[in-house]
């Protein structure tokens, strides 16, 4: 590429008025020079996030305000700019990346195989984005929604699954995105994950889940039930020997019904087996089978649970 197609390339994203394809080549741009050149230049993390905090705070002074959307990759084109343009321009340019965006409807679940094998099962109304082959260096996928991740291990290459502002980082995982409303949780099944939100840093170990909201700006981390977490993959409980009534509480907390037991005794009756639906009713319906019982919702939307006659 020759220096005076590049500034027009840049002139016009400075202006607002770059192409899909343009920005792809500047991002190239960006991370070609970081990766050849950084090494040499910064003096640590640290002095490479101040030159760019420092570089930030002067384009926000030249570029209106409503720009901000694409000034914070004007800053890191900026510093590049100063590591060394000219060795840039003499470098073949590597095509701009092909990207895959499937999604999915209302009750429309899909399995997605990326092309380092990783395994991803998306929820309804989500959607995920991600290169058609992943580079030598790293994996990044971005999800909308909800999706179950079986990622393949590599160790030279992290996978990372950006969800609004949170990024999680991965070598070979088992694990749950969900991210709604400006609200994202990650629960990890197996293995473990970092996971950066709200200027954060999160390790978690198996059965471990955080929440952000960036509503409140609020950070949670609990234990979780792996089945219930992904019950919506596979729409089914298992329970081996446990109690109705604790049962009862399972399902309470993960449909948000409300549930009662007429009889105290039908509470210790022991549960064991694998039941299917797509909802509480359905659950229900299929456990009772099991333990002889009956259940009722009343006016109030609530269940109530009673012996059979």
């Amino acid at each position: 590429m020759k220096e005076k197609d590049f500034k027009e390339i840049l002139t016009h994203y400075l202006k607002g008025r770059s192409t899909g394809s343009q920005r792809d080549h500047l991002s190239d741009f960006e991370h070609y020079l970081l990766r050849e050149n950084s090494k040499s230049v910064f003096q640590s993390k640290q002095h490479k996030k101040q030159l760019q905090k420092d570089l930030l705070k002067r384009i926000k002074k030249e570029i209106h305000p409503k720009r901000s959307n694409w000034i914070n990759m004007a800053a890191a084109i900026l510093i590049v700019v100063a590591l060394g343009l000219t060795y840039y321009l003499s470098t073949p340019l590597n095509p701009p990346m092909e990207y895959v965006e499937i999604s999915t409807h209302e009750n429309q679940i899909k399995s997605i195989l990326l092309s380092d094998s990783t395994h991803v099962v998306l929820n309804q109304n989500s959607l995920l984005r991600f290169p058609k082959s992943f580079t030598d260096a790293s994996r990044n996928v971005l999800l909308d929604g909800e999706a179950y991740f079986k990622v393949s291990f590599d160790r030279k290459r992290p996978f990372n699954v950006f969800a609004d502002s949170v990024v999680t980082k991965v070598l070979g995982t088992e694990f749950n995105i969900s991210t709604r409303d400006k609200r994202t949780s990650v629960a990890l099944i197996k293995g473990s994950v970092v996971v950066t939100g709200l200027g954060k840093s999160k390790l978690l170990k198996p059965k471990q889940k955080i929440s952000i909201d960036y509503i409140t700006a609020q950070v949670e981390q609990q234990t979780f039930d792996p089945q219930l977490e992904i019950f919506w993959m596979d729409q089914q409980l298992s329970f081996d020997n446990v109690e109705l009534g604790s049962i009862v509480k399972i399902l309470e907390s993960k449909f948000g019904k409300t549930i009662s037991i007429s009889d105290s005794s039908l509470s210790q009756i022991p549960i064991t087996g694998t039941f299917k639906g797509k909802g509480i009713t359905s659950i229900l319906l299929s456990i009772s089978k099991a333990a002889d019982f009956s259940f009722r919702i009343n006016d109030q939307e609530q269940i109530i649970i009673y012996k059979s006659d």
